[in-house]
């Protein structure tokens, strides 16, 4: 009977201190990193839902149809002014989507440097 009792003091004194380390905020479940974790893992956040913006707007570049009662002739070389012009629009539109697959890579790669909890 001692012994469960001597065993029931230690954990009421191990569960008292960590009531007291988590009333000082010295108990947190990244350590003294925590906020800064949630607040990388945000700007991450943010940032995936812009870059699925993105490039939803890409696809959708071009999808209007043009219907027009001029001869087919000026309707080839519209067709073909359209398309060269959404070309390139879908090309300036991609290389901004990669550059903020870049910036997302950097913010994910300081993410899992301030989140290593073995470091």
């Amino acid at each position: 009977m001692q012994a469960h009792i001597r065993v029931l003091d230690k954990l009421d004194n191990e569960f008292n201190t960590l009531d007291q380390q988590y009333s000082r905020g010295e108990l947190r479940v990244f350590g003294s990193d925590t906020e800064k974790i949630f607040k990388e893992l945000d700007v991450i956040r943010h940032k995936q839902i812009e870059i699925a913006g993105d490039h939803i707007a890409i696809e959708s570049i071009g999808d209007i149809s043009h219907q027009s009662s001029r001869s087919k002739e000026a309707d080839v070389q519209d067709d073909y002014q359209r398309e060269v012009n959404n070309f390139n629009k879908k090309r300036i539109a991609l290389n901004n989507l990669m550059k903020k697959l870049d910036d997302l890579r950097t913010s994910m790669t300081n993410f899992r440097e301030i989140s290593d909890l073995d470091g």
